[in-house]
């Protein structure tokens, strides 16, 4: 009988905290930008958009690095991991040398693409090497903090996945 009392407590107590809540989500307001309303020109320039596409394929690249090097050595789906991390990296690598021919790119961008290059696989680089274009990458971003901060956040975001794929190379070769 008491079991019952609680429930029915807590359903009450539950059911207040609806009413309570339906009226907050009823005052709230929305946020859809107005009819007319411009996409911002900084997040909708074409080296951005590349920039930010050739980060996606970065982190697309150092995930199936991860997951064919995770992989057992004997496992039959290593070989195709190992298409899938070789194919991701080449569409990184198309996108890195798009960015650095869009014209009237941010030079910035384009530098940072350039040593962004210098790193791929078929460089074969060393962490330590990563880490120093990481490095450049991010003092770059730091002089843009105030000026310009969409690009110094696609420029800290590629410094911080510099920094993953460098660490991914240490622990790859210890194996």
């Amino acid at each position: 009988m008491e079991a019952r009392k609680r429930r029915s407590c807590n359903s009450s107590a539950f059911a207040n905290r609806n009413d309570q809540m339906e009226i907050i989500m009823a005052d709230t307001h929305t946020t859809t930008a107005p009819n007319g309303a411009e996409p911002s020109v900084e997040f909708a320039s074409p080296d951005r958009l590349e920039f930010r596409n050739t980060l996606d394929l970065l982190f697309a690249a150092l995930r199936a690095d991860w997951e064919y090097f995770a992989a057992p050595s004997n496992a039959p789906s290593r070989a195709k991991l190992g298409h899938a991390a070789a194919s991701v990296w080449a569409a990184c690598i198309q996108s890195l040398h798009a960015v650095q021919n869009t014209q009237d790119g941010h030079p910035d961008l384009q530098a940072a693409a350039a040593r962004m290059l210098e790193t791929i696989p078929e460089q074969a680089p060393k962490p330590t090497c990563v880490s120093l274009h990481g490095a450049h990458i991010l003092s770059s971003a730091k002089k843009h903090r105030k000026a310009c901060p969409g690009v110094a956040d696609l420029l800290e975001e590629a410094f911080c996945l510099l920094e993953a794929y460098s660490a991914n190379l240490v622990v790859m070769s210890l194996r």
